[in-house]
């Protein structure tokens, strides 16, 4: 066959509901380190769809596939993007245009690889787990029209339609091995999301973890190199670090910093980072303002500490208290997250959460309100009508963690909750007399958190303290299923996966000796 074409894309969005999200100033990271790994390997004509950055509709992001005629269009999609992918796959299946392979990856995916595929017949292929490896695979055996079947992290239809599942693909344990993204493929952005590390060692409730709980770090210089290119040769401003716990090796982190600062970077662009409150100390915090650090992220989750004895984020009410203070003696830009309804969660437990964010007083606070995301442990939960939880819609629309719908509760009505999403923005800036700040909150978040919840009617206050009385969207039996029994696959292979990589990591460092 001639030169293999493939097309990678950032789908489109039904509604603008996270303007920081949905209409990004940063292009997709994922796709650009796909697209890097595959060039890297394999001689074929690669581009890059970034339909949310570029503000494309879906008519028009057919449209650039089209023309394009690819041989592979592949997906990537969390759970609130996967119906999107999917619409655009459908609009290529139903013009018939063009016949591309139509693969889908992501975390969503990777949760429900044979159910993604069952209930969207309009993808081909399913990539699952780590993706670089298995979709440079993928590719070779589509030019080669080999078979699948040995290719791990897939899941595919056989000729007779049956689904087949191949074993999973071990994660890179080296990721200096994965090249730089090619960001030269896609359009330039004032801001970029970099990693300089990938996995979390924690096992919070809420999260599947997609990175794996080994931590696989970069060099410095590689990380240092990639910034210095970006801003001389694509014109960034910001730099944000994707990285799950950006400061969990504190030693290295600091290390990286002072490089940065020696190679006169903090000259060149700013920077933030989302970590852990355990992970923070005074010359780190000394050391991000030195470089040009223009805020870092906290989870918080809960200000209940019953609630983060049982979140699994191994942190305490005074290990936040401790790294805001230090946040707040380097001057430090500080956002925090909370999640309301949490595990069983009750409304003393919700007023601790506020109470404990006037206390720390960000800069930003963001309330959001929890979502059994397939694979996580509160899916599990909530799928078995255990936690306080049960899962009300299967629609992945509802999946969102300011708007969405997904969940009911056990004695706290889901217009309580939705009503103290909003209290909780009003009470932490009026509390501590940020007025200014509150509206330009408000001004600035028009269209998330408090305003999405008051202009979608989502509560109404005759009945925030009755029932909720409210319309639901069909819920499906066998996808609640599916929801509550990712988790145990997913863990199993977790468990081994660490084991791999702590032995593969020692072996390695037997061999330097």
């Amino acid at each position: 066959m001639s030169r293999l074409k493939v097309l990678l894309v950032n789908p489109p969005v039904f509604h603008v509901y996270e303007p920081w999200y949905d209409t990004p100033d940063f292009v997709r990271p994922s796709i650009a380190y796909i697209a890097a790994y595959l060039r890297e390997n394999m001689d074929c004509d690669i581009r890059l769809l970034d339909s949310k950055f570029e503000r494309l509709n879906f008519d028009e992001t057919v449209d650039r596939i089209e023309n394009f005629a690819p041989d592979i269009v592949a997906y990537t999609a969390f759970t609130n993007e996967i119906k999107p992918a999917a619409k655009v796959a459908q609009m290529l299946v139903e013009r018939q245009r063009i016949n591309p392979l139509q693969v889908v990856g992501g975390v969503h995916v990777t949760a429900l690889p044979e159910g993604s595929l069952q209930e969207f017949p309009q993808f081909d292929v399913v990539v699952y787990g780590e993706g670089e490896i298995t979709f440079l695979e993928l590719c070779r055996a589509y030019v080669a029209s080999a078979a699948y079947d040995n290719i791990n992290g897939l899941v595919f239809r056989s000729p007779d339609g049956a689904l087949v599942k191949t074993a999973p693909r071990e994660r890179i344990v080296d990721i200096n091995e994965i090249p730089v993204p090619a960001w030269d493929l896609l359009p330039p952005a004032n801001q970029y999301y970099i990693q300089a590390s990938r996995g979390c060692p924690f096992s919070c409730k809420f999260c599947m973890n997609p990175g794996g709980k080994f931590v696989r770090h970069r060099t410095a210089e590689s990380v240092i190199d990639e910034i210095r290119d970006l801003a001389t040769n694509y014109g960034a401003k910001k730099i944000a670090y994707g990285d799950e716990i950006f400061t969990v090796d504190l030693p290295w982190t600091k290390d990286l910093v002072r490089k940065k600062i020696a190679a006169n970077l903090h000259q060149l662009v700013e920077w933030s980072a989302t970590t852990h409150v355990r992970f923070i100390d005074d010359e780190l915090c000394q050391l991000m303002k030195a470089s040009n650090c223009s805020g870092v992220g906290l989870g918080i989750e809960t200000g209940n500490e019953e609630h983060l004895k049982r979140v699994g984020k191994g942190t305490n009410l005074e290990m936040m208290l401790r790294a805001r203070e230090c946040t707040r003696r380097a001057n430090l830009w500080t956002e925090t997250f909370c999640i309301l309804g949490q595990i069983d969660e009750t409304m003393e437990s919700l007023k601790d959460t506020i109470d404990l964010v006037i206390r720390l007083n960000p800069d930003l606070p963001i309330f959001g309100i929890m979502v059994p995301y397939p694979g996580t442990e509160v899916a599990r939960l909530a799928a078995r009508g255990e936690g306080g939880y049960k899962i009300v819609s299967t629609d992945w629309d509802d999946y969102n963690k300011q708007i969405g719908g997904a969940l009911e509760f056990a004695g706290l009505t889901r217009s309580q909750v939705e009503f103290f999403q909003i209290f909780a923005y009003a009470k932490v800036y009026l509390a501590n007399k940020r007025y200014r700040d509150f509206v330009k909150f408000c001004w600035t978040y028009g269209h998330t958190g408090i305003v999405v919840v008051l202009k979608n009617l989502k509560f109404s206050l005759s009945n925030l303290f009755g029932n909720n009385n409210k319309a639901h969207k069909e819920c499906q039996p066998s996808q609640v299923i599916a929801i509550g029994g990712a988790m145990d696959e997913w863990e199993k292979w977790q468990v081994a996966e660490l084991k791999r990589a702590k032995k593969a990591t020692s072996e390695s460092v037997k061999n330097l000796d």
